[in-house]
């Protein structure tokens, strides 16, 4: 999540993956012959962060409405297509499945959020037509997106190459338990809330591919 999410409940924002979660064994009563074991599917492994943000670079740039010009002339619902054809390849481009762009009122200062299904993104800053409001957007939707791809490893579908990265995911989720900054703000503070493992790497890859989409601050507006 961006640094201004508010997630509202802890178990909403990161839910404990399905990995993790108590299931009851069954084993059948082996007969004479021992029956066929399905293997599992094996998954193709994700391309690194440098080179999933070169690769979503190339399909940002495909997307005419989506460049600053073309985006400040969009009506609502045209701008919500926009965003969701982006996902729909960045999630191609990293193996994962796509989340469903939402475009909604948030509260307070919040830019967006990710529940592991829905990206959702403050109306406040995809309607507004200054290029401040929309380059932020486009870097909170990287940063939820990157949410996305740690939901799906974490739920048992391993794309993610770096085993040691998931794995500092899986102990900030489930051993020392996700600190939000809303809620553990007295506790823990805004600086130790950046620092936490799952935010740091979302915060990365936003800011990866927002340096290959070379999306700098020249417009004051």
């Amino acid at each position: 999540m961006v640094e201004k999410f508010d997630p509202g409940t802890q178990a909403n924002l990161f839910p404990l993956p399905e990995v993790f979660r108590e299931f009851s064994s069954f084993c059948p009563e082996m007969k004479e012959e021992i029956p066929a074991v399905e293997l599992p599917e094996v998954r193709e492994k994700a391309p690194c962060m440098e080179v999933q943000a070169a690769m979503i670079r190339e399909e940002f740039l495909n997307i005419k409405e989506l460049q600053f010009e073309n985006w400040i002339t969009l009506l609502p619902g045209e701008r919500m297509v926009a965003l969701q054809e982006l996902e729909d390849r960045v999630a191609e481009i990293s193996h994962r499945e796509p989340l469903l762009v939402l475009v909604t009122e948030l509260p307070g200062r919040v830019a967006g959020c990710c529940n592991g299904e829905d990206l959702m993104l403050s109306e406040e800053y995809v309607m507004d037509n200054s290029y401040t409001s929309y380059r932020s957007m486009l870097d909170t939707f990287f940063h939820e997106g990157r949410h996305g791809y740690q939901f799906y490893n974490l739920n048992g579908n391993r794309v993610e190459a770096n085993e040691a990265l998931v794995e500092s995911w899986e102990n900030n989720l489930v051993l020392d338990k996700y600190h939000s900054v809303r809620m553990d703000f007295k506790e823990w503070g805004f600086r130790r809330y950046q620092e936490q493992p799952i935010e740091v790497d979302a915060r990365v890859f936003a800011e990866q591919v927002m340096t290959e989409l070379e999306l700098v601050p020249k417009y004051r507006k």
